[in-house]
């Protein structure tokens, strides 16, 4: 039985309002959603993606000991044929995706919920006046530290001797 066999028809195009019933629409709804599931829990298109459902299992192989060219061996005898390289590649983006997702930081937790009234004091923001500003304050300090090295224009070289 092919997968359309049992849709019921219904044209997209149509607007809610134009269905004779809504047992008709709950009906299709019902129906279009275990067909994705069903779809959905099927054997991927692509090999990355054969690669991604079966990560878990590769991982724990690879864990345990197992070469890469053995699991490869594994997938072709489940029907992924790929070649060394494929899998290489295929492996290390999931650990990249791995390693990004864990690096990436975490949403701080909502502060509000712990706390109902949060208490607000006010912020003092002292101004400072411009004449106490020195935009050359860090320059000024600079000069008066003695470098490591020092050029003498007056160099001769009968004083190294």
């Amino acid at each position: 039985m092919t997968e359309t066999a049992f849709a019921i028809p219904f044209q997209v195009g149509r607007a809610l309002s134009d269905m004779r019933n809504a047992d008709q629409l709950n009906e299709w709804i019902t129906s279009a959603r275990a067909r994705l599931a069903a779809r959905r829990n099927g054997r991927p298109s692509t090999k990355a993606g054969a690669v991604r459902a079966l990560w878990p299992e590769i991982q724990q192989a690879l864990k345990t000991g197992q070469t890469l060219k053995t699991i490869r061996d594994w997938l072709e005898a489940e029907g992924v044929s790929l070649r060394y390289n494929q899998l290489t590649t295929y492996v290390r983006r999931i650990r990249r995706t791995e390693a990004t997702e864990a690096r990436k930081p975490h949403p701080a937790p909502d502060r509000r919920a712990v706390e109902p009234e949060a208490k607000h004091e006010p912020v003092s923001l002292e101004v400072v006046p411009a004449q106490a500003r020195d935009p050359l304050a860090n320059l000024r300090v600079r000069q008066g530290k003695s470098r490591t090295f020092e050029y003498n224009p007056d160099f001769k070289e009968e004083d190294l001797l």
